[in-house]
């Protein structure tokens, strides 16, 4: 769409407010984004909260297929691992099937392989693609309204959606930069911008091409729902963005009518009736509602705009255009919310049009779907279950009491059990992961040394007490502990006053206190010998 312009206002005498957008300078336009990306960013995570507890589960890995829970197996965290695995070599086999659409999403990985960037800003990355995704819906509405404040609420109602709560909630899922994609796409005028949009976004995400012709759809119309572009326009756009996307999807087609690959194994898994029966249409239709949330209120206004001016054509076309998205996202997708949020850019047309040409409506529509997109619950909707999404004090009370997946008192018990059962690889597993979620976790410094203690491996027992002791110097457990490591290997004054520090140290209760006092006594009893 060509800009839209807005009417012109009185000139004033006095300087420009903070709120007069464009009477600002271009630093100011720029700060002035930033922060209403910053601020709406802030907003819609302290309603919907990521369950950052559980990026702890980042660390454990190595656990899988031993019996522990499955901390590493959340959508949190767990394609995190193939990611970062990715990072190494590109070109690797996803084994996990959480991994396996990642097999094609190559643009950061090539990146950040050849360039060597560090990985946790390859984790970043996504909550920086946010950002730069509600810049991108404010510069949109401020180019063509000039008022900060309806791209600022506008933010918010695009922004609290399934595309920002993967992306801020989901380690190493670029959801985020696809919208951003696609809002490029749809918006601006730039064929240059449009073929690099269809030519590298593929890349990041292929859902860009479930959205791409409802893209090309929105382009057709240019300054508002009766204005007509030429046909050769859309021709030349189309073509575009056929040539541009040519050898992404030649290159998927060939590899999957091999037979091989991860296209393949991802058609025969989802596409198969078995599947498709356990659905349930409830969860269907709120996976349909959660995609955009209020914007739904914005994208009915723009086809109603559209009927209205006599645009029956790119209304049949869009409706059909919607109809496959809610097809192909419903049949493929296990996470539907995630898979339908491409149609973000409906809304997006809606109040720009609205703007325009509903201006007082769009004056008493938007304050109240953003307060609605803040206030309705929210919901990470698969076809047979949904994860709803909480405020920042539950997920920070979450963080103070960390449910037992990513609790390392629940690693420390599993590890003491499988030590009373003989099996110490297990059990020394089970102590790492607590300490990888807790380094300062003394009782599974505790524990750990306990089990290299009665091993008896001296030289493995002396590293652990090193470490155990540099983290938790007032535990008198490990005093004991590092006390009966140096009786054993006949430094007595050590040991005993490693025990002594564990007396000094213990309150009252105790457990180990009358084993202590004893074990003195013997020491003070050979040395007087």
């Amino acid at each position: 769409m060509r800009a839209i312009q807005a009417k012109s206002s009185p000139a004033k005498a006095s300087a420009p407010t903070w709120f007069d957008f464009r009477e600002a300078s271009g630093t100011r336009r720029l700060v002035q984004l930033a922060l209403s990306s910053l601020v709406a960013a802030a907003i819609i995570l302290f309603f919907y909260c990521p369950k950052f507890v559980l990026w702890r589960g980042i660390y454990l890995p190595h656990l899988t297929g031993i019996g522990v829970p499955p901390a590493a197996q959340t959508a949190e965290v767990r394609r995190a691992h193939s990611s970062l695995a990715q990072l190494d070599d590109p070109f690797a086999a996803v084994t996990d099937p959480i991994g396996r659409p990642i097999a094609w999403r190559l643009l950061f990985p090539f990146v950040w392989h050849f360039l060597n960037l560090p990985r946790a800003m390859y984790l970043l990355m996504p909550l920086v693609g946010c950002l730069l995704t509600l810049g991108l819906i404010a510069a949109l509405i401020v180019r063509r309204t000039g008022d900060w404040r309806w791209a600022f609420l506008t933010a918010i109602v695009l922004g609290a959606s399934p595309w920002f709560f993967v992306s801020t909630g989901w380690l190493a899922y670029f959801d985020s930069w696809m919208i951003a994609g696609l809002l490029a796409a749809s918006f601006f005028r730039s064929r240059v911008l449009f073929a690099a949009c269809c030519l590298l976004v593929p890349w990041i995400d292929e859902r860009f091409l479930l959205g791409l012709p409802l893209c090309l759809l929105i382009r057709s119309f240019d300054d508002g729902p009766s204005d007509r572009r030429p046909a050769k326009d859309w021709a030349i756009d189309a073509a575009i963005a056929v040539g541009s996307t040519a050898a992404y999807v030649g290159l998927r087609l060939l590899w999957a009518q091999r037979g091989t690959g991860e296209t393949s194994v991802y058609v025969a898994e989802h596409l198969n009736w078995s599947r498709l029966a356990g659905y349930s249409p409830w969860r269907c239709v709120e996976g349909i509602w959660i995609a955009i949330r209020a914007g739904w209120f914005f994208a009915v206004i723009f086809f109603w705009l559209l009927w209205r001016a006599g645009r029956r054509f790119l209304v049949g076309m869009l409706t059909l255009a919607l109809v496959a998205i809610l097809t192909v996202g419903l049949v493929v997708a296990s996470d539907i919310h995630r898979t339908l949020c491409v149609m973000v850019p409906l809304p997006l047309a809606g109040i720009l049009l609205c703007a325009r040409h509903q201006a007082g409506l769009l004056r008493f529509a938007l304050p109240w779907a953003a307060a609605a997109t803040l206030l309705l619950p929210a919901a990470h909707v698969f076809t047979t279950e949904r994860e709803p999404i909480l405020y920042f004090y539950a997920e920070w009370e979450r963080w103070a009491h960390p449910p037992p997946d990513v609790d390392p008192q629940t690693y420390v018990g599993l590890g003491v059990t499988y030590a009373e059962q003989q099996k110490p690889v297990e059990a020394e597993a089970c102590f790492e992961a607590a300490l990888a979620l807790d380094p300062t976790y003394c009782p599974a410094h505790v524990q750990r040394a306990t089990l290299h203690l009665n091993a008896g491996d001296s030289r493995k027992a002396a590293r652990v007490l090193e470490e155990a002791i540099r983290q938790c110097p007032d535990s008198p457990d490990v005093h004991f502990l590092l006390g009966i490591f140096r009786l054993r290997a006949n430094d007595q004054a050590g040991g005993a006053a490693e025990l002594k520090a564990a007396l000094t140290l213990s309150r009252d209760g105790w457990p180990r206190r009358q084993e202590t006092l004893e074990i003195l006594g013997q020491v003070s009893a050979s040395g007087a010998k």
